[in-house]
């Protein structure tokens, strides 16, 4: 995502069926922001739509005032 080292953003993946289930989130450094979204589908490429929807939901902001950006 490149926010650098001092961004909190994390990802738990799954095999949940015949599907990916993936859980990622981007944090703020205080912690008072926390994006947190969940998708499925059955293409490993699911994580990268997860990816590019936390980044449209605010997470973007978050990475661009990181401190380590």
């Amino acid at each position: 995502l490149g926010g650098g080292c001092d961004l909190p953003v994390g990802a738990h993946a799954r095999i949940d069926g015949d599907a990916i289930s993936v859980v990622g989130l981007i944090a703020s450094l205080d912690g008072v922001t926390v994006l947190k979204r969940t998708m499925q589908g059955h293409d490993p490429a699911v994580g990268e739509s997860l990816a590019e929807a936390l980044l449209a939901a605010g997470g973007q902001h978050l990475i661009e005032v990181s401190p380590g950006r």
